[in-house]
């Protein structure tokens, strides 16, 4: 179980660590929890999503309203490729955990679990005015690899699991985490 909580400077070096000691206990399967996750830096997240793919894939693709597309890729070497994966998402999950959550959800490599995603699909940019103070402009939107908006919509989970009142990271009450755990242990009969 990983649980990644914003995609920030260091967060690829720290999951890097993490993988490693990771490919050492050899395990059965992955929960990658990105609830409450309100993203980041998209860098950060396409490089963690292409530890989970063995060649290049579309990580996502930005299109803009005045300039072409842009399809940013996976680096075709990841490390994670055959480990069984639930992904966990709520409506905290936003911006680049979406980005991952989708592309993860597009192609099949992981069961995405829990909430409907906040839906923040919009990429910004910020200008300094003379007066100090800034200007935030949307110059385009993020969509998953099988061009699926993100913004206003957000990720539908494989499997909803609503979290019910429980306390996340709490083995004991943690409702969606729970059923991400029995979800690895008990994977449903193949094409089923």
């Amino acid at each position: 179980h990983l649980a990644i909580n914003q995609f920030g400077g260091d967060t690829y070096n720290e999951f890097e660590e993490a993988v490693r000691q990771l490919i050492l206990t050899d395990p059965d399967g992955l929960i990658i929890d990105l609830r409450m996750n309100g993203g980041g830096y998209l860098d950060a997240a396409v490089q963690m999503t292409s530890e989970f793919f063995s060649d290049e894939k579309t990580a996502v693709i930005v299109k803009y309203r005045d300039r072409e597309n842009q399809v940013i890729k996976t680096s075709g070497d990841g490390q994670l490729t055959e480990i069984p994966m639930v992904v966990l998402i709520d409506e905290g999950s936003a911006s680049a955990s979406e980005i991952m959550a989708g592309a993860l959800q597009d192609y099949a490599r992981a069961k995405v679990m829990g909430e409907q995603s906040f839906g923040k699909g919009s990429v910004q940019e910020l200008d300094e005015l003379s007066d100090g103070s800034t200007l935030r402009l949307t110059v385009a939107k993020w969509y998953t690899p099988l061009d699926r908006s993100i913004h206003e919509v957000g990720i539908t989970p494989d499997i909803e699991v609503l979290n019910e009142g429980s306390v996340p990271l709490d083995t004991e009450t943690d409702v969606q985490l729970n059923a991400a755990v029995d979800a690895q242990l008990n994977p449903p009969p193949e094409g089923g």
